[in-house]
Order: structure tokens, then sequence, then C-alpha cells
């Protein structure tokens, strides 16, 4: 990357880029790095297109990565390579806004010394529609600007980072200051990424000594559905956001299933494992999960296997292009004890976001009511259909 178009003074600030096979979208992300950054490193995990070709063509720092579905922990690849005091981490089909990055380098001059981390908002889209609810906006997903030596991640997929020292989160109060994320362009696409993913979530779940019994794969889809659609007001974004939040509570269930298809392939599997009787006794588990949480309806604990959160949060930066401060935020990833007072702590209530504050109560009955539509349905069908 060419030093001379960058804003000058303050830090340096290496970009990296994991990339697989993305020589559709990679340029448009090194582009909307252009100007305020000083290096470009890109992870390249075994591109057969012209990946590797394109990121050269703009001056970036290769290094090559075997096949491997822990796709986070390949971002400690940067670390030894980096020139900056600071790293930027991007995928290739996240984009910069042009008017974030001069704003988070001049943060960076100005009080880069109190903090190790930021978090960024991000701008989600899904089949075509950015997604202003269903737990998607601010979306805050991981610490995306990270000062070197301060930070490595986790061996575990989606687990994050850790970052040795205060982490800060950029205010999500103008959306034209979030990164741009182009996360699934159809079906299709966040199938092939699903059926990618929860081969490294099983992973996880078998190093962790997760359970896969049914009612533990039932429950973690059940849990995840309730969070996305009534917590995260996935409603308010119509079909896409019911779409979205169905899709993303079988991510959960996939996962748990890929793990006992792991058990099974390494002979560890009981073939005697109680199964559910019939759909009526499986419906009303998934609704006694609704009203009670998971623990107490399993009878015994089932870890999800979230992460830590990052608590802290530097405040009252206030620069003129955004007019707005850094807050205190909770945790935006915590661990979850699947019981009804972790649902309902489960997501921070953006202060910036009143749309996710409205009628929470209204939208946890409505929920249940459909899912109690369908066993009266069940109920109604001759006992030899079910």
């Amino acid at each position: 990357m060419d030093t001379d178009t960058t804003i000058p003074g303050g830090p340096l600030i290496s970009v990296c880029i994991l990339a697989r096979n993305e020589a559709l979208r990679i340029e448009p992300a090194i582009l909307s790095t252009h100007g305020w950054t000083d290096q470009l490193i890109v992870i390249d995990n075994e591109s057969e297109d012209d990946t590797v070709a394109i990121a050269r063509s703009h001056g970036a720092t290769i290094l090559t990565a075997g096949p491997e579905t822990q796709f986070d922990a390949l971002r400690n690849l940067a670390i030894d390579h980096a020139v900056g005091d600071w790293i930027l981490v991007l995928d290739a089909d996240e984009r910069v806004p042009d008017r974030l990055g001069p704003i988070l380098r001049q943060m960076l001059i100005e009080r880069g010394h109190e903090f190790s981390a930021v978090c960024i908002p991000f701008k989600h889209f899904f089949c075509g529609k950015w997604m202003e609810h269903s737990g998607w906006w601010p979306g805050y997903t991981r610490p995306q600007l990270l000062k070197k030596g301060k930070f490595s991640y986790n061996t575990r997929l989606h687990s994050g980072v850790h970052v040795d020292g205060p982490t800060v989160y950029f205010p999500a109060d103008d959306p034209e200051l979030a990164i741009v994320h182009y996360s699934y362009d159809d079906l299709h696409h966040y199938l092939h990424k699903l059926n990618n993913y929860t081969d490294g979530e099983a992973q996880s779940l078998l190093a962790t000594g997760q359970n896969h019994s049914w009612q533990a794969q039932l429950a973690h889809f059940v849990h995840d559905w309730q969070v996305y659609y009534e917590r995260g007001r996935a409603d308010l974004d119509g079909m896409h956001g019911f779409v979205l939040s169905f899709m993303s509570a079988f991510y959960r269930f996939a996962s748990r299933a890929k793990l006992w298809d792991l058990r099974r392939q390494r002979g560890e599997s009981n073939p005697a494992e109680p199964i559910p009787a019939s759909l009526r006794e499986m419906l009303e588990f998934m609704a006694r999960v609704t009203q009670e949480g998971c623990s107490s309806v399993s009878g015994r604990s089932v870890s999800f296997g979230y992460s830590g959160g990052l608590l802290q949060s530097v405040q009252d930066w206030a620069r003129p292009q955004i007019a707005s401060t850094i807050r205190c935020r909770k945790s935006y990833e915590p661990t979850c004890q699947p019981t009804q007072a972790s649902l309902r702590s489960q997501y921070s209530e953006f202060d910036t976001h009143p749309a996710q504050n409205v009628s929470l109560k209204a939208t946890r009955r409505s929920a249940r009511i459909f899912m109690y539509a369908i066993l009266f349905a069940v109920r109604k069908l001759p006992s030899a259909v079910i």
C-alpha cells in the first residue's frame, strides 16, 4: 500500500484481510482502506482463483495458510508481519466507509494510548437488505481495530479475540459510519457458509465436551430463534427477519447435529440413546424452553459456549464529524447459561437504537402464541399421523 497517500502523523495502521476464493469481492475491501492505512496483509486460505493476484496488484504482503476450519485463529499470522502499531482486521465482504477511516485514525492519534481495541458498528446485509433489527444492528461483532502486542485470536471458531486492556465501542449514532458487511447474497450463499462454519462449530463443541442429546439440539435451536426473533425484533425486518431468525436457529441445530455425527464416526455415540417419542413431545419441549429456559426443561445445564464479553469503554471522546461519544456497553458476546434470566440479558439494550427496546413483552407473547398454535394444530391430528 502506498504510504504517501496516507493521512500524515500518528501511529501506523496495518490491514489484515483473511480470504479464500474472494476474487470477486476483495478489491473493494482493499480500496476502502486506501488513504488512511499504511500496510496491507492478505492471509490467503488456499485460494484457487485470482484472489492473490489482485491483492499483490495492490502491494499486499501475502501470507499463505492451509485448509482450516478454525478461521479466526489464522488472523494471528498477521501479528509478526505487521509493521503497524495497530491492525485493522477486515474480511473480503466488508467495506470501510470513506468518512470512517480518517475518524478512526484521528481517534488513535488523540486517545489511542487509553485503550487496546476498538469495536466498530456493522451494517449487515442479508439477501440484499440491510438488517436494521433482528439483533443485527448496531451489529458489533468482535474488535476490528487492535493494538499490536495486545491481542490474540482464540482457536475456537467465532469465539472472539482475547484483548489485554480496555476495549472501546465506536458509537452507532450514524449508520453511515458503520462497516458495511455483505454477509449473505442469497440463501444458497447462506447455506454454503453455514455448512462450512458448522463443521468448525461441531469440532469446537466436541473439544469442550458439549452435549448432543435431542434436548440439547432443540434447546439451542429454540434459544437462538427466540433471541433473534423476540429480543432482536426480527419481525420489524419483515420476511427477511423471519427467514434470518429461523436460519440462525438452524445453524445451532446443525452444529449440535454435526457434533452427534462426529461422535458417531469416532464410535463414541450410543445407538440406544433416547429420542423423542413423537412430534408432539418435541413441540411441547420447544414450547417449554421458550417459557422456562433450557436448564429447567432439560434438567441439566446446557452450555452454549459463547465467549466472555468485552466490558470497558472510553467515554466522552467527541469529534465534529460524528458529534457523538463512545458509551459504556454491556458484554457483546456473554457466556450463556440458558435460563430465562439469561435470555433476558443475552444481548445489550443498545441505547442508540430505541426500536430494540419497544414492547419486548408483546413480542415474547406473540412468539409463544405462535408456538401454542402449532401445538393446538398438532393435537388435532390423528394420533397415527403423529
